[in-house]
């Protein structure tokens, strides 16, 4: 079976509108399982967006309070072990890619070995695929029997990244994330089914193939 991922712009409502999908489906079907990591916003009480951070599907919203986390990011001792990847502060924009190699890898051989109905990935194609560890993980989970479906970077945001100068090339082939984002979909082109969302005037039609994809889910795993 075909993964499902949403590209486009940022701040189209991708990632909301899948979660808006998923409840709907776990809430009326109850065997209904979902695994996989979420990227998380944090915000602070002005709702500024003050670091982003990984976490475990499910059990992790799209967006949290600081204060919910007891975080500051000019004080947190060790912002890698809670999951943030990238934070700004008064120093300017820290970035922690070692989270993906660690927790990263764990929810990602967690969710294969939960053997859900479908594994969440929300995102991928950007700088985490530096990463070798994960890299070589979410190869063997795209790889596998259980569907995936989330959210991969577009196009223009991944040049927008790379222009920032903060992602160098790395990994074993000393490459930028673009090219390993070209790698994966060249070597997964038979099996990933990508979807535009280029605004929130395409959320029908792709809230339709959500629904459509996560039938074919549960009727693959009942085969």
């Amino acid at each position: 079976m075909k993964h499902l991922f949403l590209e486009g712009p940022i701040q189209t409502g991708k990632s909301t509108l899948i979660q808006r999908v998923l409840n709907r489906w776990r809430e009326t079907h109850e065997d209904f399982r979902v695994a996989g990591f979420q990227s998380q916003r944090v915000t602070d009480e002005d709702g500024r967006t003050i670091a982003f951070r990984i976490g475990p599907v499910p059990g992790t919203s799209l967006s949290i309070g600081a204060k919910e986390l007891d975080y500051d990011p000019e004080t947190e001792p060790d912002p890698a072990s809670r999951g943030f990847f990238k934070c700004f502060t008064s120093r300017g924009v820290d970035v922690y890619q070692q989270v993906f190699d660690s927790l990263g890898v764990k929810y990602l051989r967690e969710a294969a070995a939960s053997e859900p109905h479908v594994i969440l990935l929300d995102e991928i194609g950007g700088s985490e695929l530096l990463c070798d560890g994960f890299r070589d993980e979410l190869y063997r989970v795209l790889g596998g029997t259980v569907p995936c479906v989330g959210v991969i970077k577009a196009g223009m945001s991944a040049v927008r990244m790379n222009m920032s100068g903060k992602y160098r090339p790395g990994g074993r082939d000393n490459k930028t994330f673009m090219e390993y984002s070209a790698d994966l979909r060249r070597d997964f082109k038979d099996r990933l089914l990508i979807a535009d969302f280029e605004s929130r005037d395409d959320s029908e039609n792709v809230e339709e193939l959500l629904e459509s994809f996560f039938a074919k889910c549960c009727e693959y795993r009942n085969d």
